[in-house]
């Protein structure tokens, strides 16, 4: 939902003793991108795939999750 004008955000802490959060876009032609809409793409092309990589402070490897898009 949009806020009020003149409310500040409020920011909400989903998840502890995260080092590093990455996403990565894979476009139409298989090539994984660092951001999306990669450049001379238009904001409505929606990627192939996003890929999730998390590491956490109590955990000795990454958890990663890819959500292939329709």
């Amino acid at each position: 939902l949009d806020r009020a004008p003149v409310a500040l955000p409020r920011p909400d802490v989903l998840l502890h003793g995260v080092r590093s959060l990455r996403l990565r876009y894979l476009d139409a032609t298989g090539n994984w991108q660092r951001g999306w809409p990669p450049a001379g793409a238009t904001a409505t092309t929606l990627p192939r795939a996003v890929a999730v990589t998390v590491q956490l402070d109590r955990l000795s490897g990454p958890l990663q999750w890819l959500f292939v898009l329709p």
